[in-house]
This record gives structure tokens, C-alpha cells and sequence, in this order.
């Protein structure tokens, strides 16, 4: 096994760990919106948005980075 094949199957592992991440987020939130105060994703988001947003600039680049990384494109 060579050094291409050894990342590529690490990272389609976390592609899907990231892909599952995400459906559960989606899945609680909408969990959330049916029966409030279940799940306290929505306070969760919030607060991850919020901590971006208190550090400006920085913030911002990092919230981009973040995406970027979790869309996988």
C-alpha cells in the first residue's frame, strides 16, 4: 500500500465521519424544532456562531475554513 492509497482511505474515512456529523446535527434539529428543549442544538449552534463572530476578522476566516472543510468539495 502506498502513501496516496494509505491518505486517501484515511480521508474518505473522515469525509464520512465528518457526513455523519452533519446528518446528526441536521437530524437534532430538526428534532428540536418539533419538540423543543430536547436536544439544545439550536442554544449550541448559537453559541459556536456566536464565539466566531466575538473574535472578528479571525473569526470569520476561521468560520470559512470550517466550511470549507466540512462541505469536502
Amino acid at each position: 500500500m502506498n502513501l496516496d492509497a494509505a491518505l486517501g482511505t484515511i480521508g474518505g474515512w473522515l469525509k464520512s465521519i465528518v457526513n455523519l456529523g452533519l446528518t446528526l446535527a441536521v437530524t437534532f434539529l430538526v428534532v428540536d424544532v418539533i419538540y423543543p428543549n430536547q436536544t439544545d442544538i439550536v442554544g449550541n449552534i448559537a453559541g459556536l456562531v456566536d464565539q466566531f463572530v466575538q473574535h472578528g476578522m479571525t473569526g470569520l476566516i476561521a468560520l470559512i475554513i470550517l466550511v470549507a472543510v466540512a462541505s469536502g468539495d
